[in-house]
């Protein structure tokens, strides 16, 4: 395929995107779950990132996205009047797309997964925010190619130390050189995890959490009685506020077996908003 052909396919892509996204968001039913099951919507992935990038740009341009003040932006999801984070929710259907890719025995798609990570362990290193989805992604994708025992091992693991909803404030908490070292630990883990090396590739994961990601939470352990069946809500002064109606339904994807699409609808719709001391850093979306 030229370059001319590789560039009108990326661009017919960004327009169905743009159009299935844009008419979700005035339906009101933006929701990752409903994106994710939309089989014309997984195909859009298959020529890479720029086509999410590019149609998110241009809904931002016309209004579709409200930002707070650290310039991330977010999309108003009509229907539960809550905000869900836009790069999440674009990269959790990029998460689920390597699993598709992953089910393919071809070397093409093999590799196009390989790509597809290493661009997002790019993103991860400039802003902790994706490196939220890149955690999420290698533990999906591990499902797909490795023993389900060993990624259950390091799903333990990381349930363990770092709560779902406390994930993205610990990412937000790490240094620089930390997101350097837990990149290039989780890249080894996903090398493993592509070369049939299931084990050594859970380890890698378990490394990581434990060397990086774990002190990072205890920062955080003021938020360790949080409720995991409902909604938490923070008040201006970091106080918590009585949850509000129970959502049992919200349980966190990983550590539930295989995966299956509503319980990644779910993950996403799990919100925490909160206030962490010390970084005066706002979480949204967990």
């Amino acid at each position: 395929m030229n370059a001319t052909s590789d560039q009108s396919f990326a661009e017919t892509a960004t327009d169905r995107l743009y159009l299935e996204m844009r008419k979700r968001i005035l339906d009101g039913r933006l929701r990752g779950g409903q994106l994710i099951q939309t089989a014309s919507v997984l195909s859009f992935f298959e020529c890479g990132t720029t086509p999410t990038r590019e149609a998110m740009r241009r809904l931002r341009l016309e209004g579709y996205f409200t930002q707070d003040t650290r310039g991330r932006h977010y999309v108003r999801n009509w229907s539960q009047n809550d905000l869900v984070d836009a790069w999440t929710l674009g990269a959790t259907i990029w998460g689920y797309s390597a699993l598709r890719f992953a089910e393919r025995a071809d070397t093409l798609h093999k590799t196009r997964l390989n790509t597809l990570m290493n661009a997002a362990f790019e993103e991860g290193r400039t802003d902790s925010g994706d490196m939220q989805f890149v955690l999420s992604g290698i533990l999906v994708t591990l499902h797909v190619i490795g023993a389900k025992s060993h990624v259950h091992h390091a799903e333990a693991t990381l349930d363990h130390h770092v709560p779902v909803g406390l994930r993205r404030m610990c990412l937000q908490a790490l240094t620089s050189a930390d997101l350097q070292r837990l990149c290039s630990q989780l890249q080894n883990a996903v090398n493993f995890a592509l070369a049939g090396q299931a084990q050594l590739a859970a380890q890698g994961v378990e490394m990581a959490v434990r060397s990086i990601l774990a002190p990072a939470a205890e920062h955080f352990s003021w938020l360790a009685a949080l409720p995991t069946t409902a909604e938490a809500v923070f008040d201006d002064d970091g106080d918590v506020e009585a949850p509000k109606s129970p959502r049992s339904d919200l349980r966190p994807y990983y550590g539930t077996g295989a995966p299956e699409i509503a319980d990644i609808d779910q993950w996403i719709a799990r919100t925490v908003k909160a206030t962490a001391p010390h970084t005066g850093h706002t979480a949204l979306t967990a």
